[in-house]
């Protein structure tokens, strides 16, 4: 009976996450704000410098690619150096409809400031 030994994988399972999470992450910066990227957590999932992965491998605080994503134009490449993979995940999606819903809830915000701007301008605020 042949047996295979499993220690190869476990092996390079363990050297990447060891390469990556504990030595790659801690000291990289968000391309975005060039702060570290990982800081003392203060809410866990809900913190908003909580690193997040975009689809192209790269790391971005959470509040750094909320804005990124929901500032014109929508649909814009990766800030990291080098990087042409349109800045995307899971939780920012890039297709046709979310870009759609984030030009349309930036309309309805420019508009609803523009209103602002024209009543403080008439009663002279």
């Amino acid at each position: 009976m042949n047996r295979v030994s499993a220690t190869p994988q476990v092996y390079h399972a363990i050297n990447y996450l060891a390469n990556f999470f504990v030595r790659f992450l801690p000291t990289s910066k968000c391309p975005c704000c060039d702060k570290k990227l990982v800081t003392k957590l203060k809410e866990g999932k809900s913190d908003e410098m909580m690193p997040e992965r975009a689809f192209c491998g790269h790391w971005v605080h959470t509040k750094c690619f909320e804005e990124f994503v929901h500032t014109k134009p929508f649909k814009r490449p990766c800030p990291t150096d080098g990087c042409e993979e349109i800045l995307a995940s899971p939780a920012f999606p890039c297709d046709p409809a979310s870009v759609k819903n984030r030009e349309k809830k930036w309309v309805q915000e420019e508009a609803r400031l523009g209103e602002k701007d024209d009543l403080d301008k008439l009663f002279g605020f």
